[in-house]
């Protein structure tokens, strides 16, 4: 095959599409005008969900503005109110003060909800964190009584530390989800 440009051969050549101007594939989209086909000739949803770029149907259209809603409370957190109770105000500033403290803070209290133990390995992996920074977090927790700490005896292994949160976390996590579920009502 011969492309108008002399130096575009192989996969480029393809992807200009006998253009010489054009240099990638999304340009060279907008510059030849073609539509973005499988090898069968039919549109590819993969490539491109929404062929038309139509605004969502109605039915999405609710369902989105409800997600949307619930992330904007979530991530509104910080403007809830605090607790008056001390141990749950101090629970609530130390959690709040840093996102992955809050993540580790909820997802302990996910699974004492759930009625099972978590370790430091397991919230490490989950999300990413530094095994310091867990560690730290679950050390502190400990020492303010907002967790419980149970330790596991294994065969051949070394002890494993797993925690649960206690009931007055439980009792301000259930308090804190009624009221984002009033503010979800805007």
């Amino acid at each position: 095959m011969n492309y108008p440009n002399p130096k575009a051969s192989g996969s480029r050549a393809r992807l200009t599409n006998g253009n010489p101007l054009a240099t990638n594939g999304a340009r060279a989209k907008r510059i030849s005008g073609t539509t973005k086909q499988n090898n069968e000739g039919a549109f590819d949803f993969k490539l491109m969900p929404n062929p038309n770029h139509a605004p969502p149907t109605v039915s999405k259209r609710g369902k989105l503005i409800k997600a949307l809603r619930e992330e904007i409370a979530i991530l509104d957190f910080s403007h809830s109110p605090l607790s008056h109770v001390p141990d749950e105000r101090a629970a609530s500033m130390y959690f709040r003060s840093n996102l992955k403290r809050r993540l580790v803070g909820a997802f302990v209290i996910l699974k004492t909800f759930e009625e099972k133990w978590v370790s430091q390995k397991e919230i490490c992996r989950k999300f990413k964190i530094s095994k310091g920074f867990v560690c730290q977090v679950c050390k502190d927790a400990v020492e303010a009584g907002w967790f419980i700490k149970k330790v596991e005896p294994r065969h051949n292994m070394p002890q494993v530390p797993l925690y649960q949160c206690t009931e007055s976390m439980m009792g301000a996590a259930s308090k804190y989800m009624a009221f984002m579920s009033s503010q979800r009502e805007l």
